[in-house]
């Protein structure tokens, strides 16, 4: 129930500057829209699979040939692909459009944040706050800029979490295992629960979900939910999943095996050391002040988004996104309590406008229409196969397309003759696969183009003849 302490409406001024920000949000998506990430892998890996699932039922990896757990959608995101694939399919398979389903992702994530947060008292200020400011913060808003999976969590993660606190205790636990079967992170919708699970009733109100009348709704949409997982999964079912598991819940590469420890202390520019230090400093605060007596919310959301990092250890900075409504609600918290909200408004702004101005000015000459243009006027239609860059698939979605970045046994791919598009990254950074197209094709130049220091050459791979030593 919402107190009457907690139903203060929202001051004019706090009204002004979440309007500023918001205006101030849509404007940096839109400017770095198609300059944030100018060849992010993941955005044609994701886009590709989809397609792919769709149009021909193909759940393993053909875009770089990876074969490990989570290569492919054999082993989660079946869901997800098609409900991408289905509107990409009516909107276009565009980049620019898949960002834009993951931007309505994250907006209906921060929708459901909001009558969650007024369900267990917080005010209108903070909840409005908590939802508007976090559109800006770095993992929401790079997770609006990405094709990858985790906006589609967020979303549906915080839905059941909102059903859970509005005691619709079965299609939460739909929704919680939805969500697993997206990705194994997914499974912070469980945790998330979990939190609300935790937080203290007002005296002499027992948690609903201890009473048989809701108990067994929640388990019914739980098995209910873990049938829906094995309906769509039973291919892969066998004794040596679990080990799968483990072995893909590690990256190599990181001293470190955790998301969090590699977003704050290897982020590029160390620029979220400052985030690192906000927290642990409205931590203190929120001790000293003994802030826990009143909010019994925020020390179990946070000690099990805690514990759900060091469950899934792999260095994976766009998992982060799953920590950050403990940070916000802690952040936001303390600022209610000690300086006001407006200034933390206000202060977000005036640290996160210069960092997306430095983005914008590092790929300013970045030109992604551009880029796509030319690989359509320069490639012929006909029915050879490309290996290229990543942003090239978005040119031909419906050909045979691989990455320059294959990481599988090209050998097997059986290609005769094909395109290739050399960018920056497939020259800088051999690979088997560039070894092999080297020592056993020939390449006849068909064109180039360049970005400032962007450079894409295009040839035509015919196998050597027979003498070629």
């Amino acid at each position: 129930m919402i107190s009457n302490s907690s139903n203060q409406s929202i001051h004019k001024s706090l009204k002004w500057a979440l309007f500023v920000y918001l205006i101030c949000f849509f404007s940096v998506y839109f400017i770095l829209q198609l300059k944030y990430r100018v060849a992010e892998v993941d955005d044609a890996w994701e886009a590709s699979c989809s397609y792919h699932f769709l149009h021909q039922h193909i759940t393993y990896d053909l875009f770089e040939g990876a074969n490990d757990i989570s290569s492919g959608i054999q082993y989660h995101r079946k869901a997800y692909a098609f409900l991408l694939g289905s509107v990409l399919e009516i909107i276009g398979w565009t980049k620019p459009n898949a960002y834009f389903l993951s931007l309505l992702f994250i907006l209906g994530g921060f929708g459901c944040w909001y009558p969650t947060l007024r369900r267990l008292n917080y005010t209108q200020g903070l909840s409005a706050t908590f939802c508007i400011t976090g559109l800006l913060l770095d993992p929401f808003f790079s997770a609006t800029l990405c094709a990858r999976e985790e906006a589609f969590i967020f979303f549906i993660s915080s839905l059941a979490l909102l059903l859970f606190v509005q005691e619709n205790y079965f299609i939460a636990m739909l929704l919680g295992w939805i969500s697993l079967e997206t990705h194994p992170t997914g499974a912070v919708a469980f945790f998330l629960m979990c939190a609300a699970f935790f937080a203290a009733r007002p005296k002499g109100l027992a948690n609903p979900l201890r009473f048989k009348k809701n108990f067994i709704p929640a388990l019914i949409g739980f098995i209910l939910g873990f049938i829906y997982f094995i309906f769509l999964h039973t291919d892969i079912l066998n004794p040596q999943l679990f080990q799968k598991l483990l072995q893909s819940n590690q990256m190599s590469g990181h001293s470190t095996q955790n998301f969090l420890f590699d977003y704050f202390f290897h982020s590029k520019y160390n620029r979220h050391l400052l985030d690192l230090v906000l927290l642990v400093l409205c931590f203190i605060e929120f001790f000293r002040k003994k802030m826990f007596v009143n909010d019994t919310f925020i020390l179990p959301l946070t000690t099990l988004l805690l514990l759900f990092s060091l469950i899934f250890e792999r260095p994976q900075y766009h998992y982060v996104l799953y920590f950050y409504p403990a940070f916000l609600l802690i952040l936001t918290k303390i600022f209610e309590n000690k300086w006001g909200l407006n200034f933390m408004v206000w202060g977000l702004l005036v640290l996160l406008l210069p960092q997306y101005a430095i983005a914008y000015y590092i790929n300013r000459n970045y030109d992604y229409n551009y880029e796509i243009q030319n690989y359509q006027k320069i490639i012929p239609a006909d029915s050879l196969p490309i290996v290229g860059c990543p942003n090239a698939w978005f040119a031909f979605p419906s050909r045979d397309f691989y990455c320059n970045q294959y990481s599988g046994d090209i050998r097997k791919l059986g290609l005769k003759k094909f395109y290739l598009i050399s960018d920056n990254g497939y020259r800088e950074k051999p690979t088997e696969a560039s070894d092999y197209i080297q020592n056993h094709f020939k390449a006849k130049p068909i064109g180039e183009f360049s970005m400032s220091k962007w450079n894409f050459i295009i040839t035509l791979e015919e196998p050597f003849d027979k003498n070629h030593t």
